[in-house]
């Protein structure tokens, strides 16, 4: 629907995690009635990468949460799957979709859609092949967290701004 109405929903896909979590929030995804599908790559929120430090959110934390909130979850690096087929993560996700057995379409109606497109039929179906297995057999993958890389010191040619440089550091 293009408005959802909490509760109401049965199928979710959010194609990076926060997004999956956003959806909860939202009551989109419940226990009762909803399949929800999210890649697990994780772009930053804006509180994140602006925050003093390392202000990220626990991906173990929203894996859990998202877990305990649907029906059913399927989750692993969709944009990974995409990129290793040399394509864009809705192939992936739509694997996911059909491997996830949600809707009542065979998995070779979904690859007849792909193949009626006639664009990038060969990247996009072995894209959707990957999310099919991934979709079929779940491990709901955390994905691990980086440490946030440390910011170079600046340098300067010019003397004056260098022995600022030096004094700040």
């Amino acid at each position: 629907a293009l408005m959802a109405v909490p509760g109401d929903v049965d199928i979710v896909i959010a194609a990076e995690l926060l997004e999956a979590g956003r959806a909860v929030q939202r009551g989109l995804v419940t226990p009762d009635r909803t399949t929800l599908i999210a890649s697990s790559h994780r772009a930053y929120a804006i509180a994140e990468k602006s925050a003093l430090g390392d202000g990220r959110s626990s991906s173990e934390d929203t894996v859990a949460a998202l877990e305990s909130a649907a029906r059913r979850f399927v989750c692993a690096d969709m944009q990974d799957l995409a990129e290793q087929n040399k394509t864009v993560i809705s192939a992936s996700l739509f694997g996911a979709l059909a491997g996830s057995g949600a809707l009542p379409f065979s998995r070779e109606q979904f690859e007849a859609a792909i193949r009626a497109t006639e664009k990038s039929v060969s990247e996009n179906l072995a894209a959707f092949a990957a999310g099919f297995t991934v979709a079929a057999n779940p491990t709901n993958e955390v994905p691990q967290a980086q440490p946030p890389e440390p910011l170079a010191w600046p340098r300067s040619e010019n003397p004056a701004i260098a022995a600022l440089l030096a004094r700040a550091e």
